[in-house]
């Protein structure tokens, strides 16, 4: 033993090199061999050299149909060379990620080890402070996702030592080894960096503090750091000015303030936790499987904070000559961490810095927890500073019959707890299983990619269905894997509208045909002539059950089965072996059940033509105008009232001039009811859009909602140019929100509880607290009682039991609501009469708390009909006036009117149709004769009664499968054993079929 411990004191340093590395390439190493993470770009696996020739470009034209690259430049320096040295060499590329996260891992801790030594902590308190800050659970939520933010947090601790000796030797070269510091982790995101700044800057503070060196010295160094790191980074720095100027809006597109900093609790972030993505789950499971530990071990739990008070008590107890440097670290890094939580009533300082949570520094400082590493770096000196003072107790203790020396004993518990803190390192959590994919894209894809290539140049190609993040059978990729694979451009949906405002439009509006179930086939050829698209890629392998996606045997059979060929498609080229698509996750729905296409094989992939395409770059001599948005040339298509060769010209994108100009020499006016007012999120790809407002630059809600960002396809917000909805009638309704937060459901507008019909509802907080909710009434006549009416829910459904009114200025009265207001019933509220126009503002004051508290019980509350004794609102709808009243000078312009009805899958019971009926309003400005063409569905969810009435059959239901006519009462009695009657999803019991009454 004692010649064991000689050897360790002779070779400390290597020692302590071994253990780090050890900790950091074994876990790594070992973690699912062969299988690759999405973690950062897809395209530095699957193509680096391209990739990064790619980097140094400001504008990319192989993806969203043209657009500026958003951080590509962050991987031309380390992570692209890394991945291009390991292609060139043939070593895999599920070796060199775990390399990389390895060495990411052993230079953090090595940074810290060596920080620790200068500032006098011994070999073996170094040590611990290295363990402490390289196994810290922060690392979780990006190792397998965004490796390249782990950047900052491994090279602070080089960082902040340089700065030690450029401050304490007042040489020009340690200021020049921090900025290549800087230079080699700071480019892939500024917050990143900005967030771990406060270290080497506490380090001068504390410095002259002390008197160890002066402040002007303390100033000089800091002006000769900031000088050459600035000079370094202008590369990344011009590249980020470029994206912000003609690039799109990424920060107020992406996740909101609210949103981040829910999380960012103080006891989360003590414990190296705290960032969103580790807390978040669905229903295919956690985005961060490693999260769970943390979350519901009560044996990591306890590990982690019995670690946090050793690492404190280092702060606290001891008399290390640095302990007020390590506790400024730890108290500023939490602080900056935890950031704006709670966002309703933050620290002064974040409340200062952030202003009113809008602005881009709020945008941009969102992400706090990236200030966490501050935070380690004090707690992991805190470790060492309390293991260096344990070392000097020399006298051991005597545990019955063992002397234990304090020192050595007390660094094994330390980095014991450290190892055990982090189950990942030893569970091969270092590569999460949910984000996980084959090393390489199935052969089909490459093959279908190489078939691309040998197509003439100039065209793109169309991927449907688009998705959020690229998620197939074979595994999960995050970016979509096409353009590694072929020359030819990629026009897609993503998840958010990286490309130009327009073509974003116009894709996520073809898109959104296929996410609602309501695509028209005849859409696609005219559409994809308008991008420039020559082949549909359907993506028959896609994980549509993780997103909630189109089923691929839809897709495949819109776009390939009958009707196909007329609609100007080709037939398909197909690529893999056909197989029955799923993941094993048993999503069993209306759809599964219903539609004898689900579960039929399909190939891994299909190529669909599109018969005389247009390329990319070409000449158009035929102008048509268009009062819309890119919902108007989707419906235009449809109605086949353009081809896809026409040069088309939005009318809200000229003046007056122009449109007139624009006018003469058109073929035609074409005016739809698209480009609505109304609100957009970029959560997801389903339940996008909300209800269609009012016009002009106000939002339709009375609460600020973060997750509301419209797209600019045009300079101008006026009324005239837009889709507005109108509420005729002596009530208008307002609310301050409506649906649930995530998402939007304007079948559930403010407008939906005066218009007299039941059935439909005005409603809010669907699994959220609804108290402090409230919906106003504008109201132009006397009244003198208010009665209400809540929706009909099945048993257990959570309803209002209190609402406060508000009448004009008088004082605020509560209203208990009682079974009176509930099962269809109506609850009248007698009320001092008004005596003209009045606004009343109800607010939900309570609501019952059925138990246990899930599904229904925390359900969406709110009010079928609110009457006053006045008829109901009808809600009108008026297209784009701005087309129509300038082709009034112009009789001899032919002018189409296409409208359309929003509705929304049939079988989707979550849903319903936001417009239940179509009401338009125009002004044509202008005689003439017109030719109707009108489209009619049968409703596919009639009651068993209205089915049996219209069919003229002799049995009938109280209810059946949600849209699927098929699935009604009649069904169990045609004597066709194939077809069968099914009770609605949750409501099996209670279902009836009976003799229809003559």
């Amino acid at each position: 033993m004692r010649a064991a411990g000689a050897w360790l004191q002779r070779h400390a340093t290597a020692a302590s090199v071994s253990v780090l590395a050890l900790l950091a390439y074994i876990p790594a190493l070992t973690a699912s061999p062969g299988r690759m993470p999405s973690d950062s770009k897809l395209y530095i696996y699957l193509d680096p050299g391209r990739f990064l020739s790619d980097t140094t470009t400001t504008f990319d034209p192989r993806q969203f149909a043209g657009w500026v690259p958003h951080q590509h430049i962050a991987y031309l320096w380390p992570t692209g060379p890394w991945f291009w040295i390991f292609e060139t060499l043939g070593i895999p590329d599920w070796i060199a990620h775990r390399l990389w996260i390895g060495t990411l891992l052993v230079l953090a801790g090595l940074g810290v080890r060596w920080l620790g030594r200068l500032l006098g902590l011994s070999v073996t308190a170094a040590l611990v402070a290295a363990l402490v800050y390289q196994l810290s659970p922060y690392i979780l939520p990006y190792i397998s996702r965004t490796s390249v933010l782990l950047l900052p947090w491994a090279g602070l601790g080089w960082i902040t030592g340089f700065t030690v000796l450029a401050a304490a030797r007042a040489r020009w070269r340690f200021a020049a080894a921090v900025s290549l510091i800087v230079f080699t982790v700071g480019a892939v995101n500024a917050t990143a960096l900005a967030m771990i700044i406060p270290a080497p800057c506490l380090w001068l503070v504390h410095a002259g503090w002390q008197r160890d060196i002066s402040w002007r010295r303390a100033l000089a160094t800091a002006g000769k750091i900031a000088l050459m790191s600035t000079v370094v980074s202008l590369w990344w720095i011009a590249m980020l000015v470029t994206q912000g100027r003609y690039g799109a809006d990424v920060l107020a597109y992406s996740e909101s303030l609210a949103s981040v900093s829910f999380t960012s609790t103080s006891t989360e972030v003590v414990r190296g936790l705290g960032y969103w993505l580790f807390y978040i789950r669905d229903s295919f499971g956690a985005t961060t499987t490693a999260s769970l530990d943390y979350l519901i071990s009560v044996k990591i739990i306890v590990i982690g904070f019995v670690l946090l008070g050793f690492c404190l008590l280092g702060l606290i107890a001891t008399r290390w000559v640095h302990r007020r440097f390590a506790a400024l670290l730890f108290g500023v890094g939490a602080l900056l961490a935890v950031g704006v939580h709670p966002i309703d009533d933050p620290s002064p300082l974040m409340a200062a810095l952030v202003g009113d949570g809008e602005g881009g520094l709020a945008l941009a400082l969102r992400s706090s927890t990236r200030a966490a590493p501050v935070m380690l770096l004090g707690l992991a000196l805190g470790a060492g500073a309390l293991t260096s003072a344990a070392q000097r107790v020399a006298r051991p203790l005597r545990l019955g019959k063992v002397n234990i020396r304090l020192g050595p004993t007390l660094a094994v518990v330390i980095g014991l707890l450290a190892v055990a803190n982090l189950p990942a390192l030893y569970g091969g959590g270092f590569v999460d299983p949910e984000l996980e994919r084959d090393q390489d894209p199935p052969t089909a894809w490459t093959d279908a990619g190489a078939w691309l290539d040998e197509l003439p140049d100039g065209y793109r190609v169309l991927q449907l269905p688009g998705s959020e993040f690229g998620a197939y059978q074979w595994g999960y990729t995050v970016d979509q894997p096409l353009p590694a694979l072929t020359e030819r451009p990629l026009v897609t949906r993503d998840l958010l509208p990286l490309g130009s405002p327009a073509a974003m439009d116009l894709v996520f509006a073809l898109d959104d045909r296929f996410q609602d179930g309501v695509a028209d086939v005849g859409a696609l050829a005219p559409v994809s002539r308008l991008l420039g698209v020559d082949t549909i890629w359907i993506v028959d392998d896609i994980d549509f059950e993780r997103f909630r996606l189109a089923r691929p045997e839809i897709v495949d059979d819109l776009l390939t089965g009958p009707g196909s060929k007329e609609a100007g498609l080709l037939p398909p080229e197909r690529f893999g072996t056909p197989m029955v698509m799923g993941t094993g996750t048993d999503s069993i729905d209306e759809q599964s059940i219903s539609d004898p296409r689900v579960g039929q094989p399909l190939s891994t992939v299909a190529l669909v033509g599109i018969a005389d395409p247009v390329p990319t770059v070409r000449v158009k001599d035929v102008t048509v105008v268009l009062s819309g948005s890119g919902d108007g040339i989707v419906d235009a298509a449809s109605a086949g009232l353009i081809d896809g060769t026409e040069l088309i010209l939005y009318s809200a994108s000229l003046d007056e001039s122009t449109l007139d100009e624009a006018l003469s020499i058109a073929q035609r006016l074409i005016v739809t009811d698209s480009n609505r007012d109304r609100a957009h999120h970029w959560r997801s790809s389903q339940d996008v859009t909300g209800f269609t407002e009012s016009g002009g630059p106000e939002s339709g809600v009375l609460k600020f909602e973060s997750g509301d960002q419209r797209l600019p396809v045009f300079d101008t917000d006026d009324a005239a140019t837009q889709t507005v909805a109108v509420q005729v009638g002596p009530v208008v309704a307002e609310a301050s929100a409506y649906g649930e937060p995530f998402a939007y459901l304007p079948e559930h507008r403010a407008v939906m509880a005066i218009d007299g019909d039941p059935l439909t509802s005005w409603v809010v907080a669907d699994r959220t607290p609804a108290i402090g909710e409230f919906i106003q009434l504008a109201i132009s006549e006397p009244i003198d009682h208010i009665t209400f009416e809540q929706p009909a829910g099945p048993e257990g459904s959570r309803s209002i039991t209190s609402v406060n009114l508000a009448i004009d200025d008088r004082a605020p009265v509560a209203v208990v609501l009682d079974a009176q207001s509930l099962n269809g019933n109506q609850q009248r509220i007698d009320i001092e009469p008004t005596t003209g126009p009045s606004v009343i503002t109800i607010t939900i004051n309570s609501t019952s708390n059925p138990q246990p508290a899930i599904g229904r019980a925390i359900g969406a509350v709110g009010f079928a009909e609110i009457r006053v004794g006045l008829s109901p609102t009808v809600e009108v709808v008026h297209p784009p006036q701005d087309g129509l009243d300038a082709a009034a000078t112009t009789p001899e312009l032919p002018v189409a009117l296409e409208f359309t009805r929003l509705r929304t899958d049939p079988t989707d019971r979550w849903r319903s149709d936001p417009e239940p009926r179509m009401v338009r309003e125009f002004d044509l400005s202008r005689g003439g004769d017109f030719d109707m063409s009108v489209t009619m569905r049968m409703d596919q969810r009639l009651e068993g009664e209205a089915l049996t009435s219209l069919l003229r059959e002799t049995a009938t239901d109280n209810g059946h499968l949600t849209g699927v006519p098929t699935a009604r009462g009649a069904a169990a009695v045609d004597g066709d054993p194939a077809t069968s009657w099914i009770t609605p999803f949750d409501r099996a019991v209670g279902s009836t079929l009976g003799a229809a009454s003559t």
